[in-house]
């Protein structure tokens, strides 16, 4: 657990080092948009092949799928294996990861949602475990990969709508903008999102005047190619016509609480606010991954009834 926090926190300690040794607005910029991904790397590598998870049923298929600029990302598919008493199809959930992290990270509950009736989409986000890019931006390129990797599964028959979408963290709020420029998205479950790029990225240099601070985020926009204002999930909250939950800990010092709570406030949409006082970022998901699933099941399902 204690090596897992240094790893969240490592994006956070090497600017606040920057900061205080001096360096360029570049440097700060470089720091805020590329990360250190080894983590999620190492998660896969323990997990192992894609050929041998196919060979031995854990996943069904593996792509390559490219983006819109071309950036190819890696993407698993596990094909709904329903229980007896629940033999309907299910439609589709897309399993979004967080920063630094990679598919691997809920391998356990994708085996479950598919064992619900789900087809399940595990994807690793741009510049993160076997997928192509440099730079990560935050939900602003990667809301429209996940819509990508959507529309190439759909028409290959690989998969099934409806679709809903979960996410942790980073992809919490990757989940919530997803959700606002894909129709064919009917439900979303948000674990500890941000509220946007700035507020995320504020946490990595608490003590930067605002007007260096602005110039580091517009720096880290041209590094990255795009607009930081563009990756908001509060703004893409606001304009969901779709049920969103929210699961958040009353205690998380990485993503606070209040993020969630705004999330869950600026939703235009049917909510609902699950807080959990003694839980921070990293303790929120241990052992709970059967949880998640069953409240994702529920959630999916009241919102394809209504």
């Amino acid at each position: 657990m204690g090596r897992r926090i240094k790893t969240l926190m490592y994006p956070i300690t090497s600017v606040i080092l920057a900061v205080s040794s001096g360096c360029s607005v570049d440097f700060y910029a470089r720091r805020l948009v590329k990360h250190n991904t080894a983590k999620g790397k190492t998660s896969l590598w323990w997990l192992g092949s894609p050929d041998k998870l196919m060979k031995t049923g854990r996943i069904s298929s593996q792509h390559r799928i490219p983006t819109a600029d071309g950036t190819k990302l890696d993407v698993w598919v596990i094909h709904g294996q329903p229980e007896k008493a629940r033999n309907e199809p299910c439609g589709t959930v897309m399993i979004l990861h967080g920063i630094l992290d990679s598919k691997a990270r809920f391998f356990g509950m994708a085996q479950q949602m598919a064992r619900k009736g789900y087809n399940v989409v595990m994807l690793d986000h741009r510049a993160h475990g076997r997928s192509e890019g440099i730079y990560t931006t935050f939900g602003a390129k990667e809301k429209f990969d996940a819509r990508d990797v959507i529309d190439s599964l759909l028409k290959s028959g690989d998969i099934a709508e409806p679709i809903y979408v979960f996410g942790q963290s980073m992809g919490a709020a990757i989940a919530v903008q997803y959700a606002a420029v894909d129709p064919r998205c009917k439900a979303v479950m948000a674990v500890a999102p941000y509220t946007d790029m700035r507020s995320a990225a504020r946490r990595f240099v608490p003590f930067m005047n605002p007007e260096k601070f602005e110039e580091i985020v517009a720096r880290g926009g041209e590094l990255a190619g795009f607009e930081p204002d563009e990756a908001s999930a509060i703004l893409a909250a606001s304009e969901l016509k779709v049920p969103l939950l929210v699961v958040h800990g009353l205690i998380d010092a990485i993503v606070p609480h209040h993020h969630g709570k705004a999330v869950y406030q600026a939703a235009a949409a049917e909510k609902k606010l699950i807080t959990f006082p003694l839980l921070g970022h990293v303790s929120l998901m241990l052992g709970r991954q059967r949880w998640f699933a069953n409240h994702a099941d529920r959630h999916f399902r009241r919102a394809n009834a209504l």
